[in-house]
């Protein structure tokens, strides 16, 4: 499996960087839509009319298991546990719908994308309008220049980064629905 750091040159720590990688185990995915619960909207940022809180304790614990391994590539042999946000969540995010820009409580912050039409990876490579460069990207803004990182991700994506680490998800504008699922790490305990 492979994997990358994506990261702004200047600056050596994580502060401003985003790990980017795919799921190990794709099972989270079914975990997590089988196991919601209430609507989740009013604690979150977004523009998004359907967003539910994950309320399965497999799901979690799955989840932790591969943020654990993810962790691990990042801080080799260092980390004894990690512990999550009870708060996980999951978006529906439908044409016109979009996330301003915002950061995470917590230590780090993850999204993982469950499905992602490909029609909605396209729609920023049309060129009839000028205003459609960004649209249905995630865009990662540096806290300490005007430098920023615009990804376009695919199913089976996941995204780990500080949770102070500010961030916008563009709207898209094809009749489809893109899902994800985010969370964030409240503990590590190291090693």
């Amino acid at each position: 499996m492979s994997y990358e750091v994506l990261y702004y040159p200047y600056f050596d720590d994580f502060t401003d960087k985003v790990y980017y990688s795919q799921l190990r185990n794709e099972s989270i995915k079914d975990l997590c839509l089988s196991g919601t619960g209430q609507s989740f909207n009013h604690t979150l940022a977004g523009d998004i009319q359907n967003e539910f809180q994950v309320v399965s304790e497999e799901a979690l614990k799955a989840v932790t298991e591969e943020l654990y391994h993810h962790m691990d590539i990042l801080y080799p042999n260092r980390i004894q546990s990690l512990d999550i946000e009870k708060d996980l969540w999951i978006n529906y995010q439908k044409a016109g719908e979009f996330n301003p820009c915002h950061n995470h409580k917590g230590i780090y912050s993850f999204v993982f994308y469950a499905s992602v039409p490909e029609e909605i990876r396209q729609e920023h490579l049309n060129s009839y309008s000028g205003n459609t460069q960004k649209r249905g990207l995630i865009e990662f803004h540096s806290a300490r220049t005007n430098d920023f990182i615009d990804l376009n991700p695919k199913e089976n994506d996941i995204l780990i980064f500080e949770n102070s680490h500010i961030h916008q998800v563009y709207p898209f504008y094809s009749n489809n629905t893109r899902i994800s699922i985010a969370g964030n790490i409240r503990h590590i305990e190291w090693i």
